[in-house]
């Protein structure tokens, strides 16, 4: 069975926090992991300073969520400094 997850992401607001990477999720529950989902709002600049970004992720139901595991493509200007 396909779920929606929803994932509210906030980029630190220190100086040179966000990113121009492309950044993906591995979303791991007590049923297994989903597949990596790539973050991307087309016509959005993702993932900068101080912003909260949310984003829908469709996996199979992975039960009970217990980690996020974040990837970026690296990269000039490729550090992130994640907040929650």
């Amino acid at each position: 069975m396909t779920v929606e997850y929803t994932l509210t992401i906030r980029t630190s607001t220190r100086l040179g926090a966000g990113t121009d990477a492309t950044i993906s999720v591995v979303l791991v529950g007590t049923h297994g992991e989903s597949e990596p989902q790539q973050l991307d709002k087309r016509f959005h600049n993702d993932f900068e300073a101080g912003a909260e970004d949310v984003y829908t992720v469709k996996a199979q139901d992975l039960g009970e969520l217990l980690l996020l595991r974040f990837t970026n493509s690296g990269g000039l200007a490729g550090d992130w400094l994640l907040d929650s």
